[in-house]
């Protein structure tokens, strides 16, 4: 049993340092119905499987994995036996609806009985299943799924659900559509200090079809900031249409990437092309993050957060500190 799990564990380690793909590692605990010919009886199965995945948006994966099951009663006969399944499965996600993905897996595999008794042998295996995964946040999930497997020997049909917890990292994100045009250099207009707040960060909007402001006009607009609120203001002059964005502590936005090599005019753009002209990149540590708000409350950032799915099924509501 322990040198199984610890081929099973080399074999998720060589997939998961595979690339720079994203992948998933998880834990699963279930129960295996046996085939009513079968002369073993119903279990509780433990495993731990791991899925590389094309990429983030379209969630396409190949899933190795280990489950098992120690101390099975045969039936009738006073043995017991280990069980240890191997198994590869292609995994196709669905699309994302309230933080729930459905998807389906298809694979083969091999059952090792530890103890063989005449009519129950170790052999391979078909199986195909069905699944839910509750996303609960950007890195970790619940699944629940139900499995029918086909022993290709015996002919046996056993039906396995599992729960499992999922943890997802790794990977670069990748749009589907080309740069339209490098944004320049921004030359930072300098504001009187008595009107500027210490932190300063610079926000980028979606470019609008608008006549470019003065800096004067940028100015008497930072004069009606609230102070009390601790905006942060940037003005920036520059080819592009000049801007005042002021982001205040607690407003909630829906965050559509963390952008770190990645350009982020792409991104603004096709979420200008589609109506959101509230679409600003902030800065943050060595990512830039890409928002869509703000949004006075957590409910109406919920409902923006929904609607944005079909652009990127992995935004999450982000609030701002």
């Amino acid at each position: 049993m322990k040198k199984t799990l610890l081929l099973s564990l080399a074999a998720l380690s060589s997939l998961m340092a595979s690339g720079n793909l994203h992948k998933e590692v998880a834990v699963t605990a279930g129960y295996n119905k046996f085939d009513g010919a079968s002369l073993m009886e119903n279990a509780a199965f433990f495993g731990i499987r791991g899925t590389i995945y094309e990429n983030e948006v379209n969630k396409y994966g190949l899933q190795v994995g280990y489950e098992g099951s120690s101390g099975v009663d045969y039936a009738q006969s006073g043995q017991t036996t280990s069980v240890h399944r191997f198994f590869t499965h292609l995994i196709a996600d669905g699309e994302e609806e309230y933080n729930v993905v459905p998807y389906l897996l298809l694979g083969l595999g091999y059952e090792y009985l530890s103890d063989e008794i005449k009519g129950e042998p170790s052999q391979g295996f078909a199986d195909a299943g069905i699944g839910f995964k509750y996303c609960i946040d950007e890195h970790f999930n619940l699944a629940l799924e139900t499995r029918a497997i086909g022993k290709l020997d015996t002919r046996d049909l056993d039906f396995n659900a599992n729960l499992a917890l999922g943890y997802m990292f790794g990977g670069e994100r990748r749009d589907k559509f080309k740069p339209i045009v490098a944004f320049e250099k921004e030359k930072e207009t300098t504001v009187p200090k008595s009107i500027v707040p210490k932190t300063t960060i610079n926000v980028i909007h979606a470019p609008m079809v608008q006549p470019t402001p003065q800096i004067d006009e940028v100015t008497a607009l930072v004069n009606e900031i609230d102070t009390n609120a601790k905006p942060i203001v940037t003005a920036q002059t520059s080819t592009n249409a000049v801007d005042a964005t002021v982001v205040n502590s607690g407003d909630y936005y829906v965050q559509m990437a963390a952008l770190a090599s990645t350009p982020t005019q792409p991104l603004v753009q096709q979420l200008s092309d589609k109506g959101y002209l509230n679409t600003i990149v902030y800065p943050r540590d060595d990512a830039n993050l890409v928002l869509v708000g703000p949004y006075s409350s957590h409910k109406e950032a919920q409902k923006a957060k929904a609607a944005l799915k079909h652009i990127r099924r992995d935004a999450f509501i982000y609030r701002m500190q």
